[in-house]
């Protein structure tokens, strides 16, 4: 999802004047400085993980993006391993348009069981919550994870996920999550893109986020949900956080 793409897509949700209020590009140069704009004062990415033992997350800054991973040693709960933005601190814009884009999603060994889900996720006092895409042997579907909604998304059309995982030339990919506070109960609105390409999106209300919820951190990286014995990881190439204009 190249930035024409999300610039179109935050001022169809903002109006023409909708703003990146943080942008992280990290694609280029490992030395070069990625946070390109910071006009809420979040600093730079922090790395945060699901403090499981032995999920052994790790993250690392290459040429082609930043390259997140974890392990699955124990076949249940969640484990992830994610770069965020630390907005405890912040004043966030009662609405705002966070957009994260993905490339190589991979399962190491690829012969084993289990879901795997690149993630966009706001870190809230109740819980994770936010979108991801999940890589499921039946196909990769949006998902919404920590709201207590069972949305059961379809799979996304396998043409498309197979840009996904193209070995030779693979896609990028995108998570974008629309979060509303200026309404009750908060409206939120997500999606799944492959390339420009829109592959799926929902509307939603949160039921356990409202105006005054703490959010701590705004993570972008991989989740794994099921199976045993394998590391999941993907680059992530891009983060930003659009709002309307003040």
């Amino acid at each position: 999802m190249d930035l024409g793409k999300i610039t179109q897509l935050a001022k169809d949700e903002f109006g023409p004047h909708a703003k990146s209020v943080y942008h992280q590009d990290l694609t280029g140069p490992v030395g070069q400085n990625h946070l390109k704009v910071d006009d809420i004062a979040a600093g730079d990415f922090i790395f945060v993980d699901s403090n499981v033992s032995g999920s052994n997350p790790q993250h690392s800054q290459t040429p082609d993006g930043l390259l997140v991973s974890v392990e699955r040693p124990v076949p249940t709960g969640t484990m992830g391993s994610w770069g965020a933005a630390n907005v405890q601190n912040v004043q966030l814009p009662a609405a705002f348009l966070l957009v994260a884009v993905f490339e190589r999603p991979s399962r190491v060994p690829p012969n084993v069981e289990g879901v795997f889900a690149p993630s966009l996720l706001m870190n809230t006092p109740a819980a994770l919550m936010g979108a991801m895409s999940q890589f499921r042997p039946q196909g990769v579907r949006l998902n919404l994870p920590g709201t207590n909604l069972a949305v059961n998304r379809p799979s996304i059309d396998p043409a498309l996920q197979d840009k996904i995982l193209d070995a030779q030339h693979p896609s990028d990919f995108a998570l974008a999550l629309k979060v509303d506070r200026t309404v009750a109960p908060v409206a939120g609105k997500a999606w799944l893109f492959v390339g420009n390409t829109e592959a799926d999106s929902i509307a939603f209300n949160f039921t356990n986020l409202n105006a005054s919820t703490q959010i701590f951190d705004i993570r972008a990286g991989m989740g794994t949900a099921t199976g045993t014995n394998y590391r999941a990881s993907v680059f992530v190439l891009r983060f930003q956080i659009w709002a309307p204009s003040s």
